[in-house]
């Protein structure tokens, strides 16, 4: 569903990727901390009641105001208080769902 990359990833797919050949890169998204990898979300699959769907991605393919939005001065800021919020060490695990803990945990016997 979506591809979570660095912002300049982004921006030099809008310069590289022809328009009549972008709609691809709607899933392609920009986001903080990417510099050296990226996360990839997938969609819910039919069979999975469970797994609950994410919000629908924004109309166009993403090369317009809210990529330039990652280069400003404002941006930046935003960075920055983020990496002073951040705490030390690693972040702490999510609490998973119980249909998602069972595949984790060892077998009882």
């Amino acid at each position: 569903e979506r591809v979570f990359v660095n912002p300049a990833i982004k921006r030099e797919l809008c310069k590289s990727v022809p328009s009549r050949k972008r709609t691809w890169l709607q899933k392609i998204r920009p986001w903080w901390g990417h510099d050296a990898h990226f996360h990839v979300r997938l969609r819910c699959p039919a069979s999975a009641p469970l797994c609950s769907p994410q919000e629908a991605l924004p109309v166009g393919d993403g090369c317009d105001e809210t990529l330039d939005w990652w280069f400003s001065a404002e941006a930046k800021e935003e960075l920055r208080k983020q990496a002073e919020d951040k705490p030390s060490g690693p972040p702490p695990l999510p609490e998973l769902p119980p249909a998602c803990q069972t595949l984790i945990e060892p077998a009882q016997s």
